[in-house]
């Protein structure tokens, strides 16, 4: 028979074992099934409510770390551009511009792998031709 606690203690715990211990999605539905002997379904709504806790707890970290970064770029440029360090002061501005999202996206090719394209290979395709009906020369059959 599943231990009787609380609903609001047994999600109270969950955010304690997530955001404090660390503990995975897996380990927190194992603890609520296997140790308290939940139900997987009623395991997967306590989770769920659990997750919009740590969604709240973990964007105030996020916010806090992003507001002292901002505060320890801005110090460093200061002392850079102080010291009339130009290529250091504008790595540091470089830094903040990224981690303040005014960049543009970076470009990732991703037909290649990711990986840098050295060469690109242009067929021409005659009238009724299939592309890649080609014989092991890259030369076009006709």
């Amino acid at each position: 028979m599943p231990k009787q606690i609380k609903t609001e203690d047994l999600i109270n715990s969950i955010v304690q074992m997530k955001v404090q211990k660390g503990a995975s999605n897996k380990t927190i539905l194992d603890f609520l099934q296997n140790d308290l002997e939940y139900g997987q379904t009623y395991a997967y709504q306590m989770l769920k409510e659990a997750r919009k806790r740590i969604q709240v707890i973990w964007d105030k970290q996020t916010e806090g770390a992003l507001e002292e970064s901002k505060a320890q770029l801005e110090e460093m440029y200061e002392k850079a551009f102080g010291r009339k360090d130009y290529k250091l002061a504008l790595e540091v501005r470089k830094e903040m511009n990224k981690m303040l999202g005014l960049n543009s996206p970076e470009k990732i090719d991703i037909t290649s792998g990711g990986d840098k394209i050295t060469e690109i290979k242009i067929i021409e395709v005659k009238n009724g031709e299939k592309p890649g009906d080609e014989n092991n020369d890259g030369v076009q059959s006709n």
